[in-house]
């Protein structure tokens, strides 16, 4: 299983998460990655659970500026996306 599927689960961590699988990936340092990257670091995040997601489908739907490549934040809200889907509770980060 991935970085980001542990019981204890806060947006916080998820952040941290993808933010290091997001920046290891962004072999360029472009501020983006491709669907392939996305692959990849999804594998890093998720684990195994990732082969069964539909990427390039997601990526469309979380690709807000429409270039077919994530940025970090685009690829955050990807994570969570597929998280939810997959029913894993997400808890909200502790405000201190």
């Amino acid at each position: 299983m991935g970085a980001c599927a542990s019981k204890a689960m806060t947006t916080a961590n998820v952040r941290r998460v993808s933010d290091i699988a997001f920046d290891k990936y962004d072999k360029d340092q472009s501020g983006a990655i491709g669907a392939s990257q996305v692959k990849e670091a999804l594998a890093s995040c998720i684990g195994k659970f990732s082969a069964f997601v539909p990427t390039q489908l997601l990526m469309n739907q979380v690709d807000e500026d429409g270039s077919g490549d994530l940025n970090k934040d685009e690829f955050y809200h990807l994570v969570i996306a597929i998280l939810k889907k997959a029913n894993v509770e997400i808890h909200e980060s502790d405000p201190w």
